[in-house]
């Protein structure tokens, strides 16, 4: 069995149905925005105005992710179930 950087041949595997269904890829994009704001957000400005604008759009983009997420993860157990 060949080893490639101390992994076996055995232990590569074929990459998951979900990554490659692209569904999840905008929950993925929205979990980004929500850290990139957030950064942002800390590293702020002194207007409140635009901490709690910061505050808000972080709050919106990370649920937003993890919600859409856990829809799709849902869906895929669920037709996988099914048998679909």
């Amino acid at each position: 069995m060949t080893h490639y950087y101390g992994i076996s041949e055995s232990a590569h595997t074929t990459t998951p149905p979900t990554v490659l269904d692209g569904v999840t890829w905008p929950g993925l994009s929205l979990l980004l925005l929500g850290v990139l704001t957030l950064a942002w957000t800390l590293t702020g400005t002194d207007s409140d105005d635009w901490t709690i604008a910061g505050a808000s759009a972080t709050a919106v983009a990370l649920i937003s992710g993890f919600v859409w997420i856990t829809i799709e993860h849902n869906r895929f157990h669920t037709e996988e179930q099914s048998g679909s």
